[in-house]
């Protein structure tokens, strides 16, 4: 990276930069907890930091939470951050870098409102649109091999209430392949498969301009406890003519413009029942499959999304 090997630094409290202030990563609670000390000595810490010697390598400086903390002013890139519009790292006036992620959390964790869990998709889709926007030299993904978490009343914060990394299946932002028939963290049964790796790679090929006539889709059924099925869905790509809605097999709404539906759920016998989302007009190439990695199609295949809910 500029001709250098790269390193990319975490450095939450920003000590690295001599305009960096405490009170900006203290506004994170489980930053503050984690550095240990107190804001007077982290300031006079990095004070006495002297210049870092980048000659044989390119280095970057990385915090997170950079909406509240505002670090990308600084040109750190984020680990991540807990806004569906990430922030974007500029350097020498051109975007740099932006980290998107199928979920995320705020200051105060995964049972916070701020908090957006995986949505079937959606979030992660909403979350990628800001790289197709500014189009940063760096998409970091986030992320990798981090499942785990804090058992209750073990989280972070003065009530231990505040839990980060990894809180449940949908309230966990990991994209790697998982189980999905295991137990998973608080003991909730099986996981996403492959689906948010396929999403991945179809994110990425859309991005590098590898394809160019397809449409990814999302649906989160964001209410079915009510007397309404509430739908919301998102797309990237080609953006559909329109859009169909079956339930059970029988059309519930068609040429549909908006992107959310609700359903009225009266006369619905208890068990299972399967609500499904097309997008008209438009194709894709990718499954976005649970079971297997994707192959890309040589055809255009529907674009549509299937939803299993369940009725008491």
């Amino acid at each position: 990276y500029e001709g250098k090997p790269l390193i990319i630094i975490l450095d939450t409290g920003v000590l690295a930069h001599k305009e960096g202030r405490t009170e900006s990563s203290f506004r994170i609670p489980f930053f503050k907890q984690t550095m240990a000390w107190s804001e007077e000595e982290v300031d006079a810490f990095r004070k006495k930091q002297g210049p870092v010697d980048d000659t044989h390598f390119t280095i970057r400086w990385m915090s997170s939470q950079n909406q509240t903390t505002l670090h990308h002013e600084l040109e750190y890139w984020s680990w991540m951050d807990g806004s569906l519009s990430p922030t974007v790292t500029y350097k020498n006036g051109k975007a740099e870098s932006t980290t998107v992620t199928p979920a995320f959390f705020a200051e105060q964790g995964w049972k916070a409102p701020e908090a957006y869990g995986r949505r079937g998709g959606w979030t992660y889709l909403e979350s990628f649109k800001t790289a197709l926007e500014h189009r940063p030299l760096i998409v970091m993904l986030h992320q990798f091999n981090e499942y785990t978490g804090q058992g209750e009343g073990h989280g972070y914060g003065p009530d231990k209430s505040i839990y980060v990394d990894s809180y449940s299946n949908e309230l966990s932002d990991d994209l790697e392949p998982v189980s999905l028939t295991a137990p998973g963290f608080r003991g909730d049964q099986g996981g996403w498969g492959y689906y948010y790796l396929n999403l991945t790679k179809a994110l990425m090929d859309i991005y590098r301009g590898n394809v160019n006539d397809v449409t990814l889709l999302a649906v989160h059924v964001a209410d079915s406890t009510g007397s309404e099925l509430v739908l919301e869905w998102t797309t990237i790509g080609i953006t559909p003519e329109s859009y169909t809605v079956t339930l059970d097999g029988e059309t519930v709404g068609e040429g549909i413009s908006e992107l959310m539906l609700s359903i009225p759920l009266g006369g619905l016998s208890p068990g299972e029942h399967k609500v499904v989302v097309t997008a008209n007009g438009v194709g894709t190439r990718y499954e976005l499959s649970f079971t297997e990695f994707d192959r890309i199609a040589d055809e255009l295949m529907p674009v549509v999304v299937e939803k299993i809910f369940y009725m008491k």
